[in-house]
């Protein structure tokens, strides 16, 4: 995490002519990474089990003028990521004494990063959920509508 890392990506992938694929958890909205770069990005969906609010989400990336998805679809079975279990790694952030005593070992990162963050918008939260629902990173999403779907089929693709 870089404090407008997701359109610094976007720009220097575009400057050598690569898309780069937005994801659906980044906290910088697909809008702002797809103005920034002159080669459309690609956007990674996951399918919420409300379909209706997942295809108001393929609208919006229609509207940015990103016109390639890439489904995600194994989202509904947790993967058994020990590194990050090792680490210490989940969504939402849990403080523990290795955490905090990484963010007080890397000042500058916190400087430069988190204290813009939290200036400019706030605690970093997933800007594509919907606005009512959106999760940030100390909080889980709040509306079950939201969970990942499990139950995606062909028919979801070719709507």
């Amino acid at each position: 995490m870089w404090n407008n890392g997701e359109q610094l990506i976007a720009r220097a992938a575009g400057h050598l002519g690569v898309p780069t694929c937005v994801a659906m958890m980044s906290i910088t909205s697909l809008e702002m990474i797809a103005q920034g770069t002159t080669v459309p990005p690609w956007f990674q969906l996951y399918f919420w089990k409300n379909r209706e609010k997942t295809y108001n989400l393929i609208k919006r990336v229609e509207t940015a003028g990103i016109d390639k998805l890439i489904i995600t679809v194994d989202g509904p079975v947790r993967a058994n990521r020990e590194y990050n279990g090792r680490n210490g790694f989940g969504m939402p952030f849990r403080f523990s004494c290795r955490s905090i005593l990484g963010l007080a070992r890397h000042p500058s990162w916190l400087i430069s990063t988190i204290l813009p963050h939290l200036w400019e918008t706030g605690l970093p939260s997933l800007v594509h959920y919907p606005t009512n629902a959106q999760p940030n990173i100390l909080h889980a999403p709040n509306d079950g509508s939201i969970g990942l779907a499990n139950d995606l089929t062909w028919e979801d693709i070719k709507t």
